[in-house]
């Protein structure tokens, strides 16, 4: 059975084992398209138009073995492909040549392939790993742990951290397998600006912080006691973020979905490494700074933060809570466009490929709201 002129798309998703908390938000985006009759998902097993995977999947394994899946499923399905995170070598912008020949292989010649982040896309181009013209990018996106329900008093939060007053609180955050590409920056910053309290929090979806007691010293990030575990009914990462003065972003990989998105909506500076996808989103000087994956250097700027060389006003998301609503149209509109783009451009290979993007020759129409 084929898709009839006019009919929405049908689209199976197969999630991979490392989307990093991209999951959840990409499967609230295609919710807002499914829900306004723009696409139709359907379940494993189903034909489909579009099979997108996302990470690794059965579909992606080592071997990279597109044969239609099982029992043949997949048919004439177009095969898009979304990335959760672009590796990098150490301190450098510059993918791995094993990555990109392992995505080369993993994925196939015809697939469309979607990158958050326009730095993301322009390494996948310029590793070989995906020509150009089958590459769409995507906004950056904030797990969905990092938006607060309501309001955050932003007082009453330090209180409880313990932050003394005249104390810049610096927030940074540790993604699951994603390596910090500027390990020792707390360390260095301690001891020579005791003015500054670091608190590093796990990954936002496991948000709950207990300050380190005096057996945890050797292991924690800087003499300010800044290396915080998980612990039942401490803060939240809405909360610390609401807390904070301002936030670093030290990852060494690219992911598609990073908490510093949230700090940036937020209006908290942000000190962003290269290495990290959020450095892409920071005006350096205005509303942070982007500065090389270096403990050193990642100390002084958040020294300056701390000395005042950046604006310290918030908007009122920061102590309100931001709702990912309005990052979900957005990334359901690049969904939408890409789907679109990617029936038509290989519309004239399977007849269902011509029957599907005929309902989208006028282009994608706008998601609707709510």
């Amino acid at each position: 059975m084929t898709t009839m002129a006019g009919e929405a798309p049908r689209i199976r998703v197969e999630w991979g084992t490392d989307d990093a908390g991209l999951g959840a938000v990409l499967r609230a985006a295609l919710a807002v398209l499914d829900g306004g009759g723009r696409i139709r998902l359907v379940g494993a097993g189903q034909a489909a138009d579009i099979v997108h995977t996302v990470g690794v999947t059965a579909a992606t394994g080592p071997r990279g073995a597109w044969d239609g899946g099982a029992n043949g499923a997949n048919g004439a399905a177009h095969r898009v492909h979304t990335l959760s995170a672009v590796p990098l070598r150490p301190a450098r912008t510059v993918p791995g040549w094993w990555w990109g020949r392992r995505q080369r292989r993993r994925v196939g010649a015809s697939a469309t392939w979607l990158a958050h982040g326009r730095v993301a896309a322009q390494l996948l181009v310029a590793s070989g790993a995906v020509p150009g013209e089958q590459i769409h990018w995507l906004p950056i996106v904030a797990p969905l742990a990092c938006h607060a329900d309501g309001p955050v008093d932003r007082a009453e939060v330090r209180a409880r951290l313990g932050v003394p007053p005249g104390v810049v609180l610096a927030l940074t955050c540790t993604s699951l397998g994603a390596p910090d590409a500027a390990c020792g920056w707390e360390r260095f910053l301690a001891a020579d600006h005791r003015d500054v309290m670091t608190l590093r929090c796990a990954l936002p979806g496991a948000p709950a912080m207990r300050p380190p007691d005096a057996s945890d010293a050797s292991d924690a990030s800087d003499a300010s006691g800044a290396r915080w575990d998980a612990a039942p009914g401490a803060p939240t990462f809405p909360e610390l973020l609401a807390a904070a003065d301002l936030f670093v972003a030290d990852q060494g990989e690219l992911t598609a979905a990073n908490p510093g998105v949230a700090a940036v909506a937020a209006g908290v500076p942000v000190i962003a490494v290269t290495t990290d996808s959020t450095a892409e989103l920071v005006r350096s000087g205005r509303n942070g700074f982007v500065v090389p994956p270096d403990a050193g250097a990642v100390a002084e700027a958040v020294h300056a933060c701390a000395a005042g060389e950046l604006p310290h006003a918030r908007t009122p998301r920061a102590t309100a809570g931001s709702r990912p609503d309005p990052v979900l149209e957005e990334l359901a509109r690049g969904l939408l466009r890409a789907y679109h783009c990617a029936l038509i451009h290989h519309g004239g290979r399977h007849a269902v490929g011509r029957a599907t993007a005929s309902a989208f020759a006028a282009g994608p129409d706008p998601v609707p709201a709510g």
